[in-house]
């Protein structure tokens, strides 16, 4: 039994040093959400996944074990420190107490977490391992922070806090069931790594030649209370439209009124925007950017959000970096997608090729008024502004006149439908948890629009088109595939499928290589990319 012993920790430890010096291997230790955020009650819910699921005793202690090495977040984020850290974490075999957190609030959206349950429930709570690691979090139950990610320390060396779950305890047949445990969950990771390390999708060659952003990695979104997507903006647009029955009438002649903002001085709102004539809005100082951990699986897989709103009641993010798609996967454009004849003729004139980019699952009612523009182009009246040079709508017979005059570009908007939405604390609950990583920028940077632009740009672009009587790659597949043969149209809507996750991911990838590290070592968590999760 002995030997047994032995050779599971030797190779628990060859492994976990292993995964300790990969952020990307490192991020695929996921946990279970401790809590859950009902829509209805508007507030996060305690859950017990443990319990309700009825998982063994060495699970449970699997998902303590890496809560605990994630700070007490269900995701890993690493911070600026951990490079340094880690090297002296892998030297130093002694035992160290070290600092964590117990802050654990959780995403609603659902993961790729293999070893999740709930972190409360614990069955083997009498336990020696058990307590040390109860011990070391209460020690630590520290407030949330201002640097990295949502928690003061950093997290935990794997090496460190296996040696101090295991080596403090005296053996038992309890203790071979968790290192069995670990060990199945380790090898995972590293077999996982090594087999889809070809697969992974690096930035597109467009960023080795664009100027990068100035990017910050913050702790918590900052406030913007100049947009509501959900009551003042919609309520406006689904007005008119209900209102109007003649379509040559603009929904951007609806003048939105300025929010007031508690304790605010409406005599900066001027002074702070570049067009105050032609917008009632305050220019924010700052963008801010939403990226998806890689392990967060489902809608919002590999995306990249710019915040609009963000309030302790509510906040709106658009994804940038996902195209809509057919059931054959080709990417669709407004002219395939809207009822142009009840929407502002701008769509039909001038846009009727861009391809339609989602901005979130949720909806204003029908198809076409879920609609919005996000453009780069200035005095435009009631445009809402993201930046300084960054707009969201405004109106649209001024946009149209602007492309038609020239002093527009039609190329410097972008068609979005829908938008992600958060209830009352939802969104911070989520950021704390790791679930999103958030990145802060100056407005005043104009790399940072053509940043923005260029994300959305890579992953809307049409697959190549038949030129001459010539074919190439997808395009060829699709050409020669009839609509009797089955297996082409398949394979084509496979391939085509493909190519949409590989340039959605390319510029996820993209955004993440903007932080630099350690944070853009986890673009390469990518696993399988080109698979879709197993339906559960």
């Amino acid at each position: 039994m002995e030997k047994i012993v032995r050779t599971v920790y030797r190779q628990i430890y060859k492994k976990a040093y292993k995964v300790e010096r990969d952020i990307a291997m490192r991020s695929v230790l996921t946990c279970s959400p401790q809590r859950v955020y009902d829509h209805r009650r508007g507030d996060w819910v305690s859950i017990d996944v443990a319990k309700q699921a009825g998982w063994p005793e060495s699970r449970v202690f699997l998902d303590n074990f890496i809560r605990r090495l994630n700070s007490g977040r269900e995701f890993f984020i690493p911070m600026e420190e951990e490079n340094s850290a880690k090297n002296n974490n892998s030297k130093a075999p002694k035992k160290n107490t070290p600092t964590t957190t117990t802050t654990t609030t959780s995403s609603g959206s659902s993961t790729s977490s293999r070893s999740s349950s709930s972190g409360s429930s614990n069955s083997g709570g009498n336990s020696d391992s058990d307590g040390a690691i109860k011990r070391a979090e209460s020690k630590s139950n520290t407030d949330v922070g201002s640097k990295g990610t949502g928690n003061t320390s950093m997290p935990l060396g794997l090496l460190q806090t296996l040696r101090e779950s295991f080596e403090s305890t005296p053996f038992t047949v309890t203790q071979l069931n968790r290192a069995f445990a670990v060990l199945k969950e380790l090898a995972y990771v590293t077999d996982m790594a090594e087999k889809h390390s070809s697969s992974v999708v690096p930035p597109p060659e467009l960023a080795a030649t664009m100027p990068k952003p100035k990017l910050t990695v913050v702790s918590k979104v900052e406030e913007m209370h100049h947009l509501s997507l959900t009551k003042g903006l919609s309520d406006a647009l689904e007005q008119v439209g209900m209102e109007e029955k003649d379509m040559g009438i603009s929904t951007g002649d609806v003048t939105l009124e300025k929010e007031t903002i508690e304790g605010g001085e409406e005599s900066q709102s001027s002074s702070s925007s570049k067009t105050p004539s032609k917008t009632p809005f305050e220019t924010p100082k700052t963008v801010q950017l939403l990226l998806a951990h890689p392990q967060l699986y489902d809608f919002f897989r590999y995306t990249v959000m710019i915040v609009v709103r963000a309030t302790p009641n509510e906040s709106a993010a658009f994804v940038l970096n996902k195209p809509l798609e057919n059931e054959e996967g080709m990417l669709m454009p407004v002219s395939a997608t809207i009822r142009l004849n009840h929407v502002h003729p701008i769509l039909g004139k001038h846009l009727s090729n861009h391809t339609v980019m989602i901005g979130g699952p949720v909806s204003r009612g029908s198809f076409d008024s879920s609609i919005l523009l996000l453009h780069r182009i200035p005095d435009v009246d009631d445009a809402i502004p993201l930046s300084r040079s960054l707009w969201v709508d405004g109106n649209y017979d001024v946009l149209q006149k602007k492309i038609e005059d020239g002093t527009a570009d039609p190329n410097d908007i972008m068609v979005i439908c829908g938008f992600s939405g958060w209830g009352v604390q939802q969104l911070p609950g989520e950021v704390n948890s790791g679930t999103w990583i958030v990145a802060r920028g100056n407005s005043d940077d104009p790399a940072m629009d053509d940043f923005v632009f260029a994300l959305a740009r890579h992953a809307g672009t049409l697959p190549p088109t038949p030129k001459e009587g010539k074919t190439t790659g997808i395009t060829s597949e699709v050409s020669s595939s009839s609509s009797s043969d089955t297996a082409g149209m398949q394979r084509t809507t496979g391939m085509l499928a493909e190519a949409n996750r590989k340039r959605t991911a390319a510029a996820w990838a993209w955004a993440y290589s903007a932080l630099g590290a350690p944070y853009s070592d986890l673009a390469r968590n990518q696993k399988p990319l080109l698979q879709d999760p197993p339906e559960k």
